[in-house]
């Protein structure tokens, strides 16, 4: 992306001065957390230090801390004695369209899971949603990335199904009308059922609240 010399000026001038945010997105990154209500655990490594992580909490993400001399494994989802996890590569940034200026905060990219953090000078940083895993199944679970949230896939394909569907119906020939309502009817059904289930399922946020307080990721 070509920047004209008043551009870069601007975002020279910005930084310097501390007035212009390098980041677009400024705090926890709960854009990697599935919106609630979820049966979903998720956890984040904490994008500055090993010995801290985040929890997704309702949708938020939540930090923690490690033990005294004990480092957050994302493998395992626990806090372990091994210095080794400091190590981590790079986060890699790139000249991305839409990023400048933060007219986009997130850009979406291929595959689905994957997607860029946008910063004020037009480079983006490569970000890719989190495995998640469903505490009623014990089954991981893929997210994707749509509306600036990662999200599990059955979420965000039950309304494309559904809208498929009803085209379906307005196209459909007499005879097979009936048959594309049954199937529509099914999949609202369906997706009634399984957020009312995630709503009877989901705790209080405020039960978490000793778990925040307490900042330590439970062995």
């Amino acid at each position: 992306m070509e920047q004209g010399p008043l551009s870069i000026l601007l975002i020279l001038l910005g930084q310097l001065l501390g007035i212009l945010p390098q980041r677009c997105w400024r705090g926890p990154p709960s854009y990697l957390c599935p919106s609630a209500p979820t049966t979903l655990e998720v956890y984040l490594r904490h994008e500055t230090y090993c010995s801290r992580f985040y929890k997704c909490i309702e949708g938020d993400a939540v930090e923690g801390i490690c033990p005294l001399q004990e480092y957050f494994d994302p493998l395992s989802n626990t806090c372990l004695a091994d210095e080794s996890l400091c190590s981590r590569s790079k986060p890699r940034s790139v000249d991305v369209p839409g990023c400048e200026f933060c007219q986009e905060i997130f850009v979406p990219s291929e595959p689905a899971d994957q997607f860029f953090v946008c910063r004020y000078d037009g480079f983006g940083r490569a970000e890719r949603c989190p495995r998640a895993v469903d505490l009623c199944t014990k089954v991981n679970v893929s997210l994707k990335f749509v509306d600036g949230r990662c999200e599990p896939e059955r979420l965000v394909e039950t309304p494309f199904r559904i809208a498929s569907a009803a085209r379906a119906i307005t196209s459909a020939p007499l005879g097979s009308v009936t048959e594309a309502l049954d199937e529509t009817t099914e999949m609202i059904t369906e997706a009634r059922d399984r957020l009312a289930g995630l709503s009877s399922s989901s705790g209080d946020k405020s039960e978490w609240s000793g778990w925040a307080g307490k900042n330590t990721l439970e062995r």
